[in-house]
Parts: structure tokens; sequence; C-alpha cells
């Protein structure tokens, strides 16, 4: 299917990836803010956003493949920003940041919970 053509609701899709069967992300309180989603997804489509928007905040979940360092993915991240960029977007500020999950549910409050979790 990878690479095929799909049509959901008179609108045509190219299949980029099918995940395993069972697959579910973890949903509700377990996950930060942005990243919770219904508890089952059939199908997952391109988010488009909106231009007239002034600001855009945009979140989104990946692991990295094997071998690659984070290092490595910050790095093409910022070559994609320069690239849109260069293709004469009106993002000028546009920012591609990687965080690690764990960074991004613990953030600042990780040293509290290391010692709360030694405490009990």
């Amino acid at each position: 299917m990878v690479g095929k053509a799909i049509d959901l609701n008179g609108i045509p899709y190219t299949v980029v990836g099918i995940l395993p069967k069972g697959f579910d992300l973890i949903t509700g309180g377990n996950m930060p803010r942005g990243f919770r989603f219904a508890a089952h997804t059939d199908v997952w489509t391109p988010l488009v956003l909106d231009r007239n928007n002034n600001r855009v905040y945009l979140q989104a979940l990946a692991k990295l493949g094997h071998g690659v360092s984070f290092g490595a993915a910050q790095s093409e991240l910022t070559a994609v920003a320069e690239s849109i960029r260069r293709d004469g977007t009106e993002e000028p500020d546009l920012e591609l940041r990687l965080v690690p999950l764990q960074e991004q549910v613990t953030g600042q409050i990780r040293p509290a919970l290391l010692v709360l979790m030694r405490a009990v």
C-alpha cells in the first residue's frame, strides 16, 4: 500500500506509511497537551495550516530512526526549515525544534519528581 493513492471522502491521498496492527498512542492525561489523540485512530491525514493565522504552533511526535542521533535529526530539521524559507515562504521566523518526549512531559519539574520518587 505504501506509495499507492487512496480516496477518502473524495480527496486523494498517497499512503506514506502503515503502523503495526494494534498500534495506539498513549492517550488522556498520560500525554502532554498537544499530543492527546483519540483512543484509536484509523487514518492519519496531512495537516492543512491556515495561512491567515498570524502564529502557528504545531507539535509532532516522531521516533528517531535506528542509529540516528539527536544532533543529526535536529540538523535535518534545521535544513528543512531553511529550505522552506528559501522557497519564498512568508515565515521568516520558522523554527523546527526537536525536543525529547521525556523533556516535553516532565519539563523543568524533573528534579522535583526525582526527589519525590526517591522519598517514596
